[in-house]
């Protein structure tokens, strides 16, 4: 064909066979649908960068003698893949000598919100951007 190219696939070295071994263990207990999703999740990765995290915990007219800064971090997941992200991002905030809290939007009241200082969302969707089972009353609350 003029014009068009033919892009090749690099070839993986793996570190050990066992890895190799082991991704090949774990895929043959996926379902098709399973090996999509775990493909664009893997894809994703590979695309971040992967910087250890940090938060800054300086708030405009706050001095280090203030109290601790108390965050809420707030996840909805149908798979917990969410609430494994909301979990770890509340101890790294915690290892930094904040207050942190991961809550199911599922059970947190909507109105309490307005009582949050410092609020960090990790939120799956499904289908056309769907929220996850259980959340809806949170987000038409949001909304209204």
């Amino acid at each position: 064909m003029a014009g068009s190219s033919v892009q090749r696939v690099p070839q993986i070295r793996w570190e050990t066979e066992e890895l190799q071994h082991r991704l090949k263990s774990f895929a043959k207990e996926l379902t098709p649908h399973q090996l999509h999703w775990a493909s664009g999740y893997l894809a994703a990765l590979a695309d971040q960068p992967q910087p250890a995290l940090t938060c800054s915990t300086t708030v405009a007219g706050q001095s280090d003698a203030d109290e601790q800064t108390r965050w809420r971090v707030l996840f909805a997941s149908e798979t917990g893949n969410c609430q494994a992200i909301a979990e770890e991002l509340a101890h790294q905030l915690q290892s930094q000598g904040n207050l942190a809290e991961a809550l199911d939007l599922s059970t947190y009241p909507p109105r309490q919100l307005r009582r949050e200082t410092h609020t960090l969302f990790v939120v799956a969707t499904h289908g056309l951007g769907d929220p996850p089972e259980g959340t809806q009353e949170f987000f038409e609350t949001l909304f209204d």
